[in-house]
């Protein structure tokens, strides 16, 4: 089993604050002292996945709150490592990226707020997309982004939803 460790950048965690390491079935994710909020957000959000058997966001497989850990399951390749590889693919994902957030959105009543191509994993197998790293999620709209998805794929704007 090849093991890599990632600092933070590929598969989510704000700088400095979460260690990430990738194995082919699972991604560790472990917050420092410093990232004791974003951990208490995302778990949140995996759980609340977890609760309502929602099939867009990779499975919680375990979590240590107490070490700041979250085990999901890997499920595929983030878009952006296939978008850097074929440029044409960025439109091609649009659709399917919007069906899938519109749906995080009624479900959960809740905004990503990072969404990125980094944070949407693709399993060609399975040609389905997953959103991760829910860090910054809130009933706030606030998008931290800097890639423009959610406007490339909402005519409107988006509202608060307290």
């Amino acid at each position: 089993m090849i093991t890599k460790s990632l600092k933070n950048k590929q598969m989510g965690g704000t700088v400095g604050n979460a260690k990430v390491i990738v194995t082919p079935t699972r991604i560790i994710k472990t917050y420092g002292r410093r990232g004791k909020k974003a951990f208490e957000n995302e778990l949140r959000v995996y759980k609340l996945a977890k609760l309502k058997r929602v099939r867009f966001i990779p499975k919680l497989l375990k979590y240590d709150e107490d070490k700041r850990k979250i085990v999901i399951e890997n499920v595929g390749v983030s878009l952006d490592k296939i978008i850097k590889k074929d440029k044409k693919k960025k439109d091609e994902f649009l659709p399917k990226i919007k069906k899938v957030y519109d749906k995080f959105v009624r479900i959960f009543k809740l905004y990503h707020n990072d969404l990125r191509y980094k944070n949407i994993v693709y399993n060609k197998k399975k040609n389905k997309l997953y959103l991760i790293d829910f860090e910054f999620t809130s009933n706030i709209y606030e998008d931290k982004n800097n890639q423009g998805i959610v406007a490339k794929i909402s005519k409107k704007k988006k509202k608060n939803l307290s």
